[in-house]
């Protein structure tokens, strides 16, 4: 089942301990209107979102559970080798090398 921006909402509310009331307080709106993100009624306007998620001590991003194409592609990838991860290491030492040389000679 997907989770929800109301769920999500709901739930870092209850994890910080605060009332639809408390919370509506903090941001400058009405409990109703907390209630109606809750249920799935409505949205909290974008100029909240910010607010809502220093509150709950996360990012807009994480809030609204965005993440970017090049994220969600390096989810779908395998888990690199252990060989994979040692050439990988090899590489960049050398170029991590090469570059001290180059600091050193000055260029």
């Amino acid at each position: 089942m997907e989770e929800t921006l109301g769920k999500r909402i709901i739930a870092n509310r209850k994890r910080i301990g605060l009332t639809q009331d408390k919370l509506a307080e903090q941001l400058g709106v009405t409990a109703q209107a907390v209630s109606k993100w809750e249920n799935e009624q409505s949205c909290p306007d974008i100029t909240t979102l910010p607010k809502l998620a220093e509150i709950f001590g996360m990012s807009v991003d994480e809030l609204l559970q965005i993440k970017s194409e090049t994220m969600q592609a390096e989810e779908k990838k395998p888990p690199l080798s252990v060989r994979e991860m040692t050439l990988k290491q090899a590489v960049l030492r050398g170029l991590l090398h090469e570059a001290a040389e180059k600091t050193a000679e000055g260029i």
